[in-house]
C-alpha cells in the first residue's frame, strides 16, 4: 500500500468523491507517496501565490504526478468545459487547473534546490473523472490542452497501479526521473511533506497502515450480517482474521438493542484488554474461571459447582444473559471444562426457545490450540461452521512467516494447515528479521537494537514475547513486574500463551528453540509471531545442527552451506548476523 499523507483524507465535499479516490490510490505499491489536498506557496516578487492540488503522487524512480479530480458528468462544447447542469468550469479546463498547480510545484522545487533539480524529476498532470467510464469520451472532442491518455476514469479503479504507471511512462517532458534515496528524502522533507509536518514521515507511514487495516476490518464485518439469521454458529479463523473484533462487534449489536451478552474467553490478559478497551453496556467480559467465581460466589473456580449453578438457573429461568459469545474457543477443550459439560450447558441456556430465544457463537482457531490437547467436542459436532481465511491483522510478510512456523502442518507429507488469503491491497510490510544466538549479552544487544529500529520507524507499541516461560527465558534476569526497561521506557514482556488473542505493532519473539519446531511446540511460535501487526523479529537459540535437523523434517531442499540462513529463508524472513560489538542486518 502507498504511504498516504495525511493518513486519512482531509475534509472534502462528499460530491467530489475525493474520499473514494483516496482509498483507490492507497492501493498503490509501498514505494508511492500520495498527498491529498496539498497546498503550495510561492513568493512571486513579494506576492504570495497559493495553489492547491487535489492529489499529488510521488515515486522516486518515476516522478511526480499532479491530479485534478472532477466528479459528476462533464462535457466539452465550443472549446469550453461544462458541468452536466450547464455551468462553465472555472479556470477554463480541468487540465489547465492541474497544469497550473504542477508548474507552481515545479517553481517551488526550483526556488528551493535550483533549476538543475527540475532535470532530475519528471512532472506530469492528469485529470480523474470518478463518475465517468472510458467509453464516455469516445469520439467526443476535447480542448487542445486535454488528452485521453492523461485521464483516469471510474473503470480504472481495479487496476490503478497499471494506469498510474502508464501515465508516468508518457514522454511529454524533457526531464527524466533520476532521484537517489538521499535526493528523494530531501524532496519529501523540504517540498512535499512540510505541508503535513505536524507528524514525522515515520508516523505518517504507520498511520497509513492503520487506516488501511481499518478498511479491511470493515470488510470482515460483512459475515456478521449473515449471522443475523443464525441463532448459533462456530466460526473458525486463522490468526489475524479479525475473530475477536467481529465477536466484539456482534456483542455491540446486541448491546445496542438492550440485550445482555456474556462474552467468554480463556485468557486473562485478553479478558482484561477487552474490559478496558470496550466499556459496553449490557456486555460482561469473563474468563471461564472468573464466571465460575462470580456466579458461585467462591474465591477459586470450581467448574463442577458452576455446572450445577447453571443447571439451577435453567430450571428457575434466572440466567441473566440472552446471548453468549465465546472467543478463543479452542482453549475450552481442557478435560475439566469438557467433563463439566460447560459449553453445552451454556448453549442450552440461551437457545432453549421456551426460555430465552437467544444466540450462541463460538470463535476459534485450531492452530492456536495451546492450552489443551484437543478441540472441544462442541466444535467437532457443530452443525453451522463458518471459516475466515483473510488475514487483516498482520502485514503480508508477517502473515507468511507466522504461517510457516507451523512446520509439520505445512509439510506436504503431513496434514496441511488452513490456507490463508491476503487481500490484493493488503499492507506488504518489511520482511521479518531472524537472529541466532545462545549468548545472553548478545541477545540483549539485539533486543535493544531492534527497539531502536522500531522506534525510528514511529512504532512505540513493542512487546517482547517468549516461547518458553518467564522463569526460563533468557530475559528472566532483566524483567521486573513483566516489564523490560530500555532507555527509560518499559516494554511488556510475557509468554506467547498469555498474550494469545492480543496484538502489538511490533513483536520481538525470543527463546525460539528446537521445541518450537516440534509437534507440541510449533503452535506456540505461530501464536507469538502472529501477534505482530507491522514489525516482527525472531531471536532463535538454534545451532547449525539444529537448523539442519529442522529443515530435514520440513522436507525442503537447500544448499546446506548455511543452515541458519536456509531456515530463515524457508520461514520467509531475513537472516541477520548478530555480534556483541556490532549488529548487521
Amino acid at each position: 500500500m502507498a504511504i498516504m499523507c495525511p493518513s486519512i483524507p482531509k475534509e472534502y465535499n462528499p460530491y467530489s468523491r475525493e474520499g473514494e479516490i483516496f482509498d483507490i490510490l492507497s492501493k498503490l505499491p509501498e514505494s508511492y507517496y500520495v498527498f491529498h489536498s496539498m497546498t503550495v506557496l510561492n513568493n512571486n516578487g513579494g506576492d504570495i501565490i497559493e495553489h492547491e492540488g487535489d492529489f499529488v503522487i510521488f515515486e522516486r524512480t518515476k516522478g511526480i504526478l499532479c491530479i485534478e479530480a472532477k466528479a459528476g458528468r462533464v462535457y466539452v462544447k465550443d472549446g469550453n468545459w461544462y458541468y452536466s447542469d450547464g455551468r462553465l468550469m472555472n479556470h477554463g479546463s480541468p487540465f489547465r487547473q492541474a497544469s497550473v498547480f504542477m508548474h507552481t510545484l515545479m517553481e517551488k522545487v526550483k526556488n528551493t534546490f535550483g533549476e538543475a533539480a527540475l532535470k532530475k524529476c519528471k512532472f506530469l498532470n492528469a485529470v480523474w473523472f470518478p463518475s465517468i467510464d472510458k467509453k464516455y469520451f469516445d469520439g467526443k472532442p476535447l480542448t487542445p490542452d486535454g488528452s485521453k491518455d492523461l485521464m483516469i476514469f471510474r473503470d480504472d479503479a481495479d487496476n490503478i497501479t497499471e494506469v498510474i504507471e502508464r501515465i508516468f511512462s508518457e514522454n511529454l517532458t524533457w526531464a527524466s526521473t533520476n532521484l537517489n534515496s538521499y535526493d528523494s528524502q530531501k524532496w519529501l522533507d523540504r517540498i512535499l511533506a512540510p505541508s503535513f509536518n505536524v507528524i514525522s514521515l515515520a508516523q505518517m507511514k504507520k498511520d497509513s497502515r492503520e487506516y488501511i487495516f481499518g478498511k479491511m476490518l470493515k470488510e470482515q464485518v460483512a459475515l456478521l450480517n449473515y449471522l443475523e439469521d443464525q441463532d448459533r454458529a462456530v466460526i473458525n479463523g486463522i490468526a489475524g482474521s479479525g475473530k475477536t473484533l467481529m465477536a466484539v462487534e456482534k456483542a455491540k449489536r446486541h448491546s445496542f438493542c438492550g440485550e445482555k451478552v456474556l462474552f467468554l474467553c480463556y485468557n486473562k490478559y485478553l479478558m482484561q484488554h477487552l474490559r478496558s478497551t470496550y466499556e459496553l453496556e449490557n456486555v460482561d467480559f469473563y474468563t471461564i474461571d472468573g464466571l465460575a467465581c462470580k456466579l458461585c460466589n467462591t474465591p477459586t473456580a470450581d467448574l463442577d459447582l458452576l455446572a450445577a449453578k447453571l443447571g439451577e438457573m435453567y430450571d428457575s429461568k434466572s440466567f441473566p444473559y440472552k446471548h453468549i459469545i465465546i472467543d478463543e474457543g479452542q482453549d475450552f477443550g481442557q478435560d475439566r471444562i469438557e467433563e463439566a459439560d460447560i459449553i453445552s450447558t451454556l448453549q442450552l441456556l440461551v437457545l432453549d426457545n421456551d426460555f430465552n430465544e437467544g444466540t450462541f457463537y463460538l470463535f476459534y482457531d485450531k492452530n492456536q490450540q495451546i492450552q489443551s490437547d484437543k478441540v472441544p467436542e462442541y466444535i467437532a459436532e457443530a452443525e453451522c461452521k463458518l471459516t475466515l481465511y483473510t488475514n487483516c491483522r498482520n502485514t503480508s510478510r508477517i502473515a507468511s512467516t507466522s504461517s510457516r512456523m507451523l512446520v509439520r502442518k505445512n509439510n506436504p507429507k503431513k496434514k496441511k494447515t488452513m490456507t490463508q488469503k491476503i487481500l490484493k491491497d493488503h499492507v506488504g510490510g518489511t520482511i521479518p528479521q531472524m537472529y541466532f544466538s545462545y549468548d545472553e549479552k548478545e541477545q540483549i544487544a539485539v533486543i535493544n537494537s531492534l527497539i531502536d529500529q522500531f522506534r525510528e520507524d514511529g512504532i512505540d507499541n513493542i512487546v517482547i514475547l517468549t516461547c518458553s516461560t518467564e522463569k526460563n527465558s533468557v530475559l528472566s534476569h532483566h524483567i521486573e513486574a513483566e516489564r523490560y526497561s530500555y532507555k527509560k521506557k518499559d516494554y511488556l514482556f510475557t509468554t506467547c500463551r498469555k498474550f494469545k488473542g492480543l496484538e502489538a505493532d511490533a513483536v520481538i519473539l525470543t527463546d525460539v528453540d528446537k521445541s518450537c519446531f516440534e509437534e507440541k511446540g510449533e503452535k506456540i511460535a505461530y501464536v507469538g509471531s502472529s501477534r505482530a501487526r507491522f514489525k516482527l523479529a525472531v531471536i532463535a537459540k538454534l545451532s547449525d545442527d539444529d537448523c539442519t535437523e529442522i529443515i530435514s523434517d520440513m522436507d525442503v531442499q537447500t544448499s546446506g552451506r548455511n543452515p541458519k540462513k536456509d531456515l530463515a529463508t524457508i520461514l520467509d524472513s531475513k537472516y541477520c548476523k548478530c555480534k556483541t560489538e556490532q549488529l548487521t542486518v
